[in-house]
């Protein structure tokens, strides 16, 4: 079975059952730990070699899990089905992988997050609200304030955008910030310097976003690329290009709210007949 092919309940089913093994293996590791090391001590090579085999079983499944949730990861990014990644995390936030506040904050990230690729803006910021950013780790307040950062966006709040800057500029800045975060901080980056961008209406603002494209890899962050020129393209009355965007985005972008707009502005644009100029 093709991973495209497979429902949410498949990759929920496959990932508790890898994360079972882990748990079985590390619990079997943790009680055999000092039998095994004070036999290895004493030169016994089949205790050597059995301590060795949990820790690669347990290595083994660890990135077994890893590439499994990058592989859902994919769902969101180049499939732009947010609903599905959704029904999936919702399931696989749970003890003991989680504490109950952690439950809670990534439950209420994720619900926020299809809020917002639905157009639902006052559901977002109601889960949004339900977040504990004192007690969430670094990686949720970086994704909170990505949903954040693209609210105020949609919002054509420029002074929510840049308190927002700041607050992520805040977090990168604090000591022994983790690597394997700044990809991730850096993408922030440059999407926020895309809504500042489009909210500041810059001169240059279509010239900026086909540069963005030009390097752009994820599927979803082209269809919001393809939105914005589209959307610039029809504020400008310029609308054969801005019908060509907007077809992509609707081609595209499945059930988020881009496709939904776009099929708003161009039956607008078809009600009216217009032409360019």
């Amino acid at each position: 079975m093709k991973e495209e092919q497979k429902t949410a309940a498949e990759y929920v089913k496959e990932v508790k059952r890898l994360r079972t093994y882990w748990l079985i293996l590390g619990i079997i590791g943790f009680v055999l730990f000092i039998p095994l090391l004070t036999l290895i001590i004493l030169h016994d090579n089949v205790a050597t070699f059995i301590l060795f085999f949990l820790l690669f079983l347990l290595l083994t499944i660890s990135l077994k899990i890893r590439k499994r949730v990058l592989q859902i990861r994919t769902i969101l990014t180049m499939n732009c089905d947010h609903r599905k990644y959704t029904e999936i995390n919702l399931q696989l936030v749970e003890r003991p992988f989680y504490n109950k506040i952690g439950i809670s904050n990534y439950k209420n990230y994720f619900q926020a997050m299809s809020d917002y690729y639905d157009g639902d803006f006052v559901g977002m910021t109601g889960h949004l609200e339900g977040i504990n950013l004192e007690k969430g780790t670094l990686d949720l307040k970086l994704q909170y304030y990505n949903l954040l950062g693209n609210y105020y966006k949609e919002s054509n709040d420029l002074q929510g955008l840049k308190q927002t800057i700041d607050d992520v500029r805040a977090l990168r800045n604090q000591k022994k910030f983790p690597k394997r975060l700044i990809p991730f901080y850096d993408s922030l980056e440059t999407i926020f310097h895309r809504h500042y961008l489009v909210l500041t209406n810059d001169k240059k603002l279509l010239t900026k976003l086909f540069d963005f494209l030009a390097t752009e890899q994820e599927l979803l962050k082209k269809v919001s690329i393809h939105f914005e020129i589209g959307r610039s393209y029809f504020n400008s009355a310029t609308f054969a290009q801005a019908e060509k965007h907007l077809n992509y985005v609707i081609e595209h972008g499945e059930k988020t709210y881009y496709a939904l707009y776009a099929q708003q502005i161009i039956e607008k644009m078809n009600e009216e007949d217009w032409a360019d100029f």
